[in-house]
């Protein structure tokens, strides 16, 4: 099981804008750092990303990825991120062992969305951003 390509690049324009917002505000000058924080990120294709998997999840209810992304500029900048890709059987097929892991990842994935920002925000936390 492999990520697509396309699902790859939507997950990388996505992201991009804060990498290299944070690389930026990591770098603490202005000077430019892993090119034009004003980059068009639609004019990021397949081309620009490739994805690797790291490793499986429980029962094979999807991967880890790391996707490597390629910003097209005059340095060929790269960029690294980690994506849970979390696919889960369908209801019909589900065994009471899925349905608990399958409830483990809602729970995980509502943690991101609704309460990690406001770690991120008020503590300046590292946490991962859901997409």
């Amino acid at each position: 099981m492999g990520i697509d390509r396309s699902e790859a690049t939507r997950i990388a324009r996505l992201c991009l804008p804060k990498l290299i917002a944070n690389a930026y505000a990591s770098d603490g000058n202005d000077e430019e750092v892993g090119g034009s924080i004003d980059f068009d990120v639609d004019s990021l294709s397949n081309q620009n990303v490739t994805s690797q998997s790291l490793c499986r999840l429980w029962a094979g209810m999807g991967h880890i990825y790391q996707l490597t992304i390629e910003v097209p500029s005059n340095q060929a900048t790269k960029h690294s991120i980690i994506v849970k890709r979390v696919v889960p059987p369908s209801k019909k097929s589900r065994s009471m062992g899925d349905e608990r892991k399958a409830a483990s990842y809602l729970i995980e994935a509502n943690f991101y969305e609704s309460l990690a920002p406001q770690l991120i925000s008020e503590h300046g936390l590292s946490i991962p951003t859901p997409y």
